[in-house]
């Protein structure tokens, strides 16, 4: 609730004429540009890291025409990664998926729901970028000492432990101390038990195991 001020003009992609909905396109233009991005945690209490399937982002304003993307990143040296986008976790959406409010004076309405492939994260932090090819997008955020909307109570504490990074035309990262986007990431809830399954190569005869350890790990 604390995350509700309104961070503007922050979602500009910059110099570079980029074709928002060509995923490789976006990809490209991040090799030279900024964008904003938030860092977020794997606490080590997931010791076995988490299965992430979606992100909820809290838009205040959007384009009429251009979409919107956003993907994940893993940090280099405690920044974000300039290039590298975890694979498979660019998602882009036209305008007509965006969630907006009403009136983003009064509140931050509905979140917009970003799904991929269900990716592995080890315990650890991580990023995520947002961009789009015009100044329209806006997002709701929270600043430690600003009024919180339709409220007259102040966001007394920091609004998350991750960090902000404005959007810059460059590669390099500005970070904005004391400010959080308003987000939700989702992680995937297996259910445990016993399952029974089947394993087999073209190279090799039927074969029938005792038993098998899957390491996960792996998979990162």
């Amino acid at each position: 609730a604390n995350l509700s001020n309104r961070l503007d003009n922050t979602l500009t992609s910059g110099g570079k004429v980029v074709a928002p909905t060509n995923a490789a396109g976006i990809q490209e233009a991040t090799t030279t540009l900024s964008p904003v991005t938030q860092t977020f945690f794997v606490p080590e209490r997931y010791s076995q890291g988490i299965v992430v399937t979606s992100l909820e982002l809290f838009f205040a304003t959007k384009d009429s025409e251009l979409p919107v993307s956003v993907e994940l990143r893993r940090l280099i040296n405690g920044l974000p990664s300039a290039g590298t986008v975890i694979t498979d976790t660019t998602v882009v959406k036209n305008p007509s998926a965006v969630n907006v409010p009403a009136n983003p004076n009064f509140g931050i309405g509905s979140s917009t729901k970003f799904s991929f492939p269900p990716v592995y994260l080890a315990p650890g932090e991580y990023s995520f970028s947002v961009l789009s090819n015009c100044p329209n997008y806006t997002l709701f955020a929270g600043k430690l000492g600003e009024t919180i909307l339709g409220s007259t109570s102040i966001v007394s504490k920091e609004p998350y432990t991750g960090r902000l990074f404005k959007a810059q035309n460059t590669n390099q990262w500005l970070e904005e101390t004391n400010t959080d986007l308003c987000f939700k990431i989702n992680k995937a809830k297996f259910e445990t038990g016993v399952k029974s399954f089947e394993l087999q190569t073209a190279a090799i005869p039927r074969t029938e195991f005792d038993n098998i350890f899957l390491d996960t790990a792996q998979y990162n």
